[in-house]
């Protein structure tokens, strides 16, 4: 019954099993790595600030954020595709009739680790996708490229994490107009394009972590009036534990939207949002097997 559901699971696995003759093979040990797992579960409150407004304005209302790292980036291992990624995403409530605000994740398809003197690092290839919807925009983007991670330790007690990606966006769809969808139809252009993250940690010990994100999107149109879109989303972020597995924390983001349609008017738009979370983060470390 087991190999029957995990077959429904993951077809293909099941299908090569079956060929393989392993579909009944029983062992008393552990034959795959487990890599380390770490989920963070996050709900507080979310301010839309109107128009142009950089802080306090706008209708408060309530989120859910739900993020999952799998492996570890500065662990000296053979890499396969996706034995690191990270998943995350966040429902908002109250406003509107659409509850999903963004999903953005990566994940390793090849890459190699090195060290050079105390700095750690991981390059390699990754495919990405990110997906935001909120009043300034809505915009999917499938990418593929490179990216680097750095750990470096400054103090016995302060790191410096940072990690570089860009990549080619070969399929996006990018929304045609200013403002929340509220239609029951497509109102987005097909396109592609370039992009580019860059997300930057500072670890003061055991209790207080500031980062720092950027996300940038070049979107040229391939279905829809011709144009090129420009989209960037600065992340500020600032945690507290409060003991144990609980922090709290604040972000504040600032999403920028340039548009240059081909024979009329730029447009530009700034909107600015501001979170406060209660935190809670689940790890599980424990790696059993073999690199198979």
């Amino acid at each position: 019954m087991r190999e029957v559901v995990a077959g429904l699971i993951d077809p293909m696995r099941g299908f090569n099993r079956l060929i393989q003759g392993r579909a009944h093979r029983l062992l008393n040990k552990e034959v795959y790595q487990k890599e380390p797992l770490n989920i963070t579960v996050s709900a507080g409150l979310h301010k839309i600030n109107e128009d142009k407004s950089f802080f306090g304005t706008g209708p408060t209302n309530t989120l859910i954020n739900l993020q999952l790292d799998y492996g570890n980036a500065f662990e000296d291992m053979p890499r396969k595709p996706f034995d690191l990624f990270r998943l995350r995403t966040e429902f908002s409530f109250g406003v509107g009739r659409k509850m999903l605000d963004n999903i953005t994740g990566y994940g390793i398809l090849f890459g190699r680790n090195h060290q050079l003197g105390k700095l750690s690092m991981l390059i390699g290839g990754f495919q990405y996708y990110d997906y935001w919807d909120n009043k300034t925009f809505e915009l999917g983007a499938l990418a593929f490229g490179g990216g680097a991670f750095f750990k470096l330790p400054i103090t016995k007690s302060t790191l410096f994490y940072t990690n570089i990606h860009f990549g080619v966006i070969p399929f996006a769809g990018n929304s045609t107009r200013l403002g929340p969808d509220t239609s029951q139809f497509r109102d987005y252009d097909f396109g592609g394009g370039l992009m580019s993250k860059i997300e930057t940690t500072i670890v003061f010990g055991k209790y207080v972590s500031a980062s720092f994100l950027y996300h940038y999107y070049m979107i040229k149109t391939y279905v829809g009036p011709p144009g090129t879109n420009f989209i960037g989303i600065l992340e500020p972020k600032l945690s507290v534990l409060l003991f144990s597995n609980l922090s709290l924390g604040f972000e504040h983001y600032i999403y920028a939207n340039n548009r240059y349609p081909e024979g009329f008017t730029a447009i530009h738009s700034i909107r600015t949002e501001q979170k406060i979370l209660l935190s809670l983060f689940f790890q599980n470390d424990q790696r059993k097997g073999n690199y198979k």
